[in-house]
């Protein structure tokens, strides 16, 4: 199953690009180049296919500056941009070859406003 969204959905108050501190430089991360972030204690990996960046930010501070209509947290350690997700279970996210779990917390929000609104047949 394909999760088809346009960047013409971003909430119009937020910026395309996200900027991250890292490596003593600032990266200009486009939202939809991002593939999805992994949260390791006090620092996050922002996966792109590019490139794997690391700053020193909790999961939750970079969540809360995401556009929420297309980045959705699934678990505690990470986020997904919806628009890159390429199949699904009712545990695992695939993007590219990454595998990513869904948590039991994050399932039914997850599934309730990405899946099954998203969802053509039944």
């Amino acid at each position: 199953m394909k999760i088809d969204q346009s960047f013409s959905d971003i909430e119009p108050s937020t910026n395309y690009y996200l900027l991250v501190r890292a490596e003593r430089r600032m990266f200009k991360l486009y939202f939809k180049d991002i593939l999805f972030i992994q949260g390791l204690k006090d620092y996050v990996i922002l996966h792109t296919e590019k490139q794997k960046i690391i700053t020193a930010m909790n999961i939750k501070t970079i969540h809360d500056q995401l556009p929420r209509n297309i980045f959705v947290r699934v678990s505690k350690s990470y986020i997904v941009n919806s628009m890159h997700i390429n199949s699904l279970d009712n545990n695992t996210i695939y993007i590219k070859e990454n595998e990513i779990p869904i948590g039991n917390i994050y399932r039914d929000y997850f599934f309730k406003e990405f899946v099954t609104k998203k969802m053509l047949g039944k």
